[in-house]
């Protein structure tokens, strides 16, 4: 959320997209809640289960008014990545969201840890499980690598400027 404010410092409101049946959607929201609160922003909280929920929400009669859409971590929004992205287009809407897939599909920007550090994880995980490891005794991984990808093309349709302070945390800039 921050990220989009950083872009669209005058939107008055922004919109979240969550998926309700996710067991993170509740932290998710309060996070996003919290931030625009920091940042003077109103949030309208949108919620979709499967894709008769997210063609209501993007239907052309749909009234919900916002600067950005903040769509949240959901494995079901990252299947629809392209969708999502063509149908923030669509409504001129300027997104954010949690998986390089949807900036590389035609979303604004995307903001999430590295794949490479998740990979590689994982890795050493099962390596650590066929030597025998219990689950329980294994360390907790947290990411220390984020992956900020800007998308100057959509930035360029949507008739943006993207500050350079923003490109320059970019770890990759879409041209």
């Amino acid at each position: 959320m921050t990220l989009l404010h950083n872009v669209l410092p005058k939107a008055a409101q922004f919109a979240c997209l969550i998926n309700p049946t996710n067991p993170n959607a509740q932290i998710e929201a309060e996070n996003v809640l919290a931030a625009g609160r920091e940042a003077g922003v109103q949030i309208k909280m949108l919620q979709a289960r499967n894709q008769a929920d997210l063609n209501e929400i993007f239907a052309p009669s749909a009234n919900w008014q916002a600067g950005g859409l903040v769509v949240g971590d959901d494995d079901f929004f990252i299947g629809r990545s392209a969708w999502l992205a063509a149908s923030a287009l669509r409504r001129a809407l300027p997104a954010v969201f949690a998986h390089r897939s949807f900036t590389a599909a035609g979303g604004l920007m995307s903001y999430a840890a590295n794949p490479n550090e998740l990979y590689h994880q994982a890795g050493v995980y099962s390596g650590l499980a066929l030597k025998g490891g219990k689950p329980s005794d294994l360390p907790v991984f947290q990411s220390r690598q984020a992956e900020f990808i800007v998308n100057l093309t959509t930035a360029h349709t949507l008739g943006l400027v993207v500050p350079p302070d923003i490109l320059a945390r970019a770890t990759q800039v879409l041209r």
